[in-house]
Formats: structure tokens, sequence, C-alpha cells
């Protein structure tokens, strides 16, 4: 993201914060065929779900990344006037201490529990460790037509069992290790159950032309979600987030962004700090690699600006990084957040072509993502000067919908006819600060057009923080298995644009009343200053967004450019003149220089001609100042 932040020193505290125990997807979904229907006893939480409903068809019972035992089950069949007089489900667990409840064999299935009676321990700490499920007709043999299909989540293996029917047992004996989720299913007897994952599917991916390809030489599209900085929301980092996301958000990847100096940044901590990183970058590769997701390690460099700054750094980190995931299929390297502060594209490409190496000597099919100047927005010097000698090179763009529009939409669409394969490593629906308006007009713009040419994309951010680019409410501290009500204007955007059409949240509602992302406002967003009176062609200025940010106030700005005159102009300079002391935190389709109490803003190669009758509308810039303002002035020489 290119909003700047002081660099705050913060202390990391390992903590993951409980994410409740699942439940009903519907509460008050009327049944109309077979289904099944399911209830547990789990550690710590009790009878689950806590509101008393059921789990049903196919949902998560459970918890995940929680260490949390199952001890007992109830299960039972709905829409049974769809069945057979007589039809029964039945059941039987392997507990911690007492083994098998009945025998395993299918011929004396008679004797399990059956039809909602519970099977189990309760109130002796006892874990469920396997489980067997049938259904009987009236003459206790299977019902033919159908088949009762489940998959458990069990400590240290995970979903990795894959979906069991008619008896088979999920699980382990023998192994002390406990069951910790379920989910149950009636199918028909001659269906065939493939959850596969994102990664079983597609298998390591390539470069084709200008877009990502699939082991099976098909065309392929990340979609995925990107954290917020690690030291700052490591608790988003768990199982059941980055499950949640997959599952019922639809995404196939996660971006780990990785700060160099912000937030106790790699770079600026000690070696304790790096220590840390480390760990939350290696655990969310691993929990990406055990639900089969691709990931993403992301060297978020911002305020440093120019990569060469931590170069050294970063060669370390990636020769290390990709030693590590040398065999894992899944990983995509990205070697340079947001380049800034004028740093050029020669620049970048020559601390690529030192870091590149390092990774393609452990890996040399790994995919590579290398930032583009101007917080990754100039693709286009990039298409005018490569990278050359390696394969699987892409090129980041990241947009802000209701500040980059039709400039960098047309700049992105030049960059990739002319073969660049672009990767938006980084997008949001507001503006480019992370907060303001969200713009779903503009936002369904980028996505038509990421999607015609294949392009990944990686949306902004997952946290709760006080920003309209969270996709979790500000007021929600669940860290997974949230409920469509618990997420952000902008998170129910994403699910939505994903094309989720189930409801979200097994969990029980928390009731948390309206709230949003939006930060505090600390002046007037309408007001407007312009240029009008002098000439025909008329700047305006308008402040669009305000928060307080430590000791500062911060203030972003839109300006607009009004070519009324009969003839095109050819170069223009934005004089905004502020009542106190102010710093440039970004400034975007400009250049920006400071002087004092006076910002001038002038143009880029794309907008430096205004046609005659035409606006520019998509320049801005945010500053800040350790008092609050008025909007400035604007003056166009």
């Amino acid at each position: 993201m290119k909003k700047g932040y002081l660099i705050i020193l913060i202390l990391v505290l390992s903590a993951v914060f409980m994410s409740g125990c699942v439940s009903a997807a519907d509460k008050n979904e009327t049944v109309t065929e077979i289904g099944v229907a399911y209830r547990g006893h789990v550690q710590d939480y009790g009878d689950c779900p806590t509101d008393g409903t059921w789990v049903e068809d196919g949902n998560m019972l459970g918890t995940t990344g929680e260490s949390k035992r199952i001890e007992g089950f109830w299960i039972k069949l709905t829409g049974t006037d769809q069945l057979p007089a007589g039809t029964s489900i039945r059941y039987n667990v392997h507990v911690q201490n007492q083994g098998w409840l009945a025998s395993t064999d299918l011929n004396q299935s008679t004797d399990w529990i059956a039809d909602g009676d519970f099977a189990g321990s309760q109130g002796k700490g006892q874990r469920v460790e396997a489980i067997q499920i049938i259904l009987l007709g009236a003459d206790g043999q299977q019902l033919p037509g159908y088949s009762v299909a489940y998959c458990v989540h069990g400590q240290d293996y995970g979903w990795s069992q894959g979906w069991k029917k008619d008896g088979e047992i999920a699980g382990e004996t023998g192994q002390s290790r406990r069951l910790e989720s379920i989910r149950i299913k009636i199918i028909n007897e001659d269906e065939v159950i493939t959850d596969q994952t994102p990664v079983d599917e597609h298998g390591m991916l390539s470069v084709v032309g200008t877009q990502l390809s699939d082991e099976n030489g098909s065309a392929f599209q990340i979609k995925g979600v990107s954290t917020h900085g690690l030291s700052w929301f490591p608790e988003y980092v768990n199982a059941n987030a980055f499950e949640t996301m997959r599952d019922e958000w639809g995404i196939n990847a996660v971006r780990l962004a990785m700060y160099t100096e912000e937030y106790n940044g790699y770079c600026v901590g000690d070696e304790n700090n790096r220590a840390l990183l480390k760990q939350q970058v290696e655990k969310g590769v691993n929990l990406a690699t055990d639900l089969g997701l691709y990931v993403i390690i992301d060297w978020h460099i911002l305020s440093d600006g120019n990569p060469e700054t931590h170069q050294a750094e970063a060669i370390a980190f990636f020769d290390e990084m990709a030693e590590q995931f040398k065999d894992n299929n899944n990983v995509i390297y990205e070697i340079c957040n947001e380049p800034n502060n004028g740093t050029t594209w020669n620049q970048i490409k020559g601390y690529a072509e030192k870091v590149i190496p390092v990774i393609k000597a452990h890996n040399q099919d790994a995919v590579i993502i290398v930032g583009t100047p101007t917080w990754s927005q100039d693709v286009d010097q990039a298409a005018a000067d490569p990278i050359s000698g390696y394969s699987n090179i892409m090129y980041s763009l990241h947009f802000y919908a209701d500040t980059h529009r039709d400039g960098l939409r047309n700049k992105m669409v030049a960059a990739i006819e002319k073969g660049l394969p672009i990767f938006v490593s980084e997008y949001g629906i507001c503006d480019s600060s992370g907060n303001g308006a969200i713009n779903e007009a503009e936002a369904t713009k980028w996505m038509d057009v990421l999607n015609q040419y294949g392009v990944s994309y990686i949306a902004w951010n997952l946290s709760n923080k006080n920003e309209t680019s969270a996709l979790i409410r500000s007021d929600c501290s669940k860290t997974g298995n949230w409920l469509e009500s618990e997420l952000s204007a902008s998170g129910q955007w994403l699910v939505k644009m994903l094309g989720n059409d189930k409801d979200l949240g097994l969990g029980q509602d928390t009731d948390q009343g309206e709230a949003d992302n939006t930060p505090p406002v600390v002046e007037n967003p309408t007001e407007e200053n312009d240029s009008a009176g002098k000439e025909e062609v008329v700047a305006t200025v308008k402040m669009t967004n305000s928060w307080s940010e430590g000791n500062n106030y911060y203030y972003q700005y839109a300006i607009t450019i009004n070519n009324q005159n009969d003839v095109d102009i050819n170069g223009w300079k934005i004089k905004l003149s502020f009542p106190g002391t102010i710093t440039v935190d970004q400034n975007w389709n400009s250049t920006a220089e400071l002087s004092d109490q006076v910002v001038w803003l002038l143009p880029v190669d794309y907008n430096r001609s205004i046609p005659s009758g035409s606006v520019i509308n998509d320049i801005g810039c945010i500053v800040y100042s350790p008092q609050k303002m008025a909007t400035p002035t604007v003056a166009l020489e």
C-alpha cells in the first residue's frame, strides 16, 4: 500500500484469537431434500454450535488451528420424508482410553449409535480419534442409491485423508491424535467427491506469454488476499483464516506482506525481530501449503523507496527462503513491493538482476514478481526494457480503484499488448491511501479488464484495521470463520466479486451492530477551492479524506484540471498553498515538489497534454502536519 506511516516499533506478541466454535451456515433454511445435520462436544466450548443450532450438509463442525479436541457427536438425517421408512444414520467412534464404542465390522453396524443420539464422552476430557458413519435401510443393510461422505481434520495431518464414505474409517487409532473438525454430507451412491485444492488441481505455475499457466498448460489466474504487515497483524496468519478464505470466499492464494521498514520491519529491528518475522513467513507458507493455496512471499518496501537501500538484506533473505522452500510448488517471490520516491526502472532492474539469480539458484522454475516505479504503476517503463535471461518473471502493478482509473488501466493494457507479463499483487477499491469512499463502478471496470487479459490479482488487506481497505470490520476481533456481517464493505464486495454464492461464516453471529472501517475525519471532506476567474483552464482541489495518526493529521486531496480553452495545453503546474508547514506523504499521476508551505504538482508524461474541452480528474496527493489544516488555495501556472 502506498500510504506512508510513522515508523512504529512495536512488540509483537504471538496471540491467536479464538475464532469460535463452528455453527450452522443458515439457521432458518427449509429442508427440501435429504441431508444431514450434526453437532459436537468440543474442548473448552462445550456443546457446539453453542447457540443450539446444527451444522448441515458439508459445512465444518469444530475448529482448526486451535488444538481443540472433539469429544463426541450427535448426527441425524434431515428431509427424511424423501427416504424409505426405517432409514437411519449410524455412527461409531474411537475414544481415547475406551477404543471403539462398537465393532468396526459393517455387518454389525446396526449396533452403532443412531439418529441424533450422542457418541463419545462428556466431562472426561477424552478425545475422539476416529469415526465411521453409514446409512442403513429398514432391513439393516446399507441404503441403496445414497452414500454418506465425511472428511475429518486431525491433529498433525489436517484434512489430508480426504473424503471417506459408507463406513470407512476416518481418522487414526493408536497414534494419540485428536479429531478437530468434521464435514458430513449425503451424496448419490455413484457420486465422486473431488475436493481438490487449488494447488492439487493446478500444480506448479509458469509464465506463458503474458499470463500465468498451470502445469496442465491451461491459463490460470491467481485471485487472492494479502495480509497486512506481519509485525502488526500476525494473528491473521492462521489455518482458520486461510481455510475460511479458501472455502467460503473463493481465494486460491495468500500474500505474506513483510514490511522492510514500517511496523518494526525486517530491516530496522534487531536479530530477534528478524527471526520472528521469518517464523511468521515460514508459518504462513506452511499453512498455505497444507491447505493447497499458492503463497507469495512479499518483500514489502515502502518508505525506504528504493529497493537498493536494503539490497544486501534482501539477497540474504531470499537466499534463505528459496533454499527452504525449493521443493514447494506453490511459492511465488515478490522482491520489491512498491518502489517510489523517484526510484528509476534502471535502479529497480539492477536490483532485480542481483536478487533473481539467488532465488533461481535454488529453483530455476520459480515465479518472481518485480515491482515497477511509482508505487508499482509505471509498467510502461518495464515494458520498454524488460529483464532478460530468466523465465517466469512478472511485473507488478498496484491500483486503488477510486484513485487510479482509465489512465492506469490504459497503461497496463498497453504494456500487456507489448508483451509484458503483469501481476496485480495489490489492489483496493477505495483510494490510494487505503481510506476514503469505495468506488464499485471503477472496481468493476478494473476487474473486467483484468479478467479479459487473464491478469492475476491480490486484494489488500486481511486485517480489522480502522481503514476502508481492511477486509474485516474494525469492531470484529475474530481471526477466521467470519460471518458476512463481520466483513467490511470492502470485504463483502470482494467475496461477491469472487463469485461466492454460499452463506458466510459457520460461527455464531456476535451481533456487533452497524460499523464500518472509515477512519475518523478531522476536517470537512467536502471543502473545495478552485482557480476559476483568472483563466479558461481551471484547477480544483477538494479534500476527499482526512484522519489522525500518531501526532499528525493526514489530508488527502483530489485535483481536477478542466481545459475550457479552445486550444490544447501542453504542460501545467499546480500550486497548492497551505496555511502551515506540511510534509508530502505521497502523490499520484504527478510529480511533487515541496517548498515550505507550498506543494507544486507537475505533470508526468502521459498527462502533460490536455486537449481542448478535456478534464483530468485523477491527480492527487496526501500531506500531513502536526496541526489541523484547512483546504489549501490552488493556482494553475
